[in-house]
């Protein structure tokens, strides 16, 4: 009966040490599962966030050559902007040498001024005159006159008497409307140029002072009041 007893037991002890051998395969099963499946998910997350790097360069290089392209245009705006401003310079003093020369036509011993009217959208002169007297004959840049009742004027009393060179181009000019024109004059202008400017409608005035100390006289500055009000552009 011991015997029997002792071979119960020993198969017993195999059958137990078989399924602890079974427990732990499989607990080893499962670790390795466990090891395959992290590097799988190790594996997915990599690719994911390889997919989103690429993504992001992709994104980046887009961007760089995107503000790349943008400078360029900026580069090029400005270069376009410095061409038009050398331009307009070059015929600002284009036309202001045509005013110059009208000047010279004038009378006046002092101050001999010479306007130019421009059409800035087709570069066209619709308009040139100077200073002079109503009529020389009657009235003489030295103030007086040969006829002897209005011998006596006072020779400072000349700017009573004298139509400035704008109002003269303005008289002057080649067609019916002159509305959003340029003056180029070699002189500020004062009130009676800006009245009849305004009156014809005109947008900008370019004067260069070379005929005269560089302040303005009162009547000079009440005409940049007005060119504010009316928002004429000088310059």
């Amino acid at each position: 009966m011991q015997q029997v007893e002792d071979e119960m037991d020993s198969e017993y002890k195999k059958i137990i040490a078989e399924m602890q051998s079974v427990v732990k395969a499989n607990k080893i099963q499962e670790e390795e599962h466990k090891k395959q499946m992290t590097n799988i998910d190790n594996k997915e997350e990599a690719k994911d966030l390889k997919n989103k790097a690429q993504n992001v360069k992709k994104k980046l290089e887009s961007q760089t050559e995107h503000v790349k392209a943008l400078e360029e245009a900026i580069k090029i705006q400005d270069e376009v902007k410095e061409f038009k401003v050398k331009r307009r310079r070059q015929w600002d003093e284009y036309y202001i040498k045509i005013a110059c020369l009208a000047a010279l036509r004038s009378k006046d011993p002092k101050t001999p001024v010479g306007a130019c009217i421009v059409d800035r959208e087709n570069g066209k002169i619709v308009g040139i005159g100077y200073n002079s007297m109503p009529k020389d004959k009657e009235f003489t840049w030295k103030g007086a006159s040969s006829r002897s009742e209005i011998n006596l004027i006072n020779p400072k009393l000349k700017y009573a008497y004298v139509v400035h060179a704008a109002v003269n181009a303005i008289l002057n000019k080649t067609r019916e409307s002159i509305k959003g024109c340029t003056l180029y004059t070699t002189l500020h202008p004062d009130e009676d140029c800006v009245h009849a400017m305004i009156q014809a409608e005109m947008k900008e005035v370019v004067y260069c002072m070379y005929t005269r100390k560089d302040e303005l006289d009162p009547d000079q500055k009440k005409a940049q009041v007005i060119f504010e009000i009316k928002k004429i552009q000088h310059r």
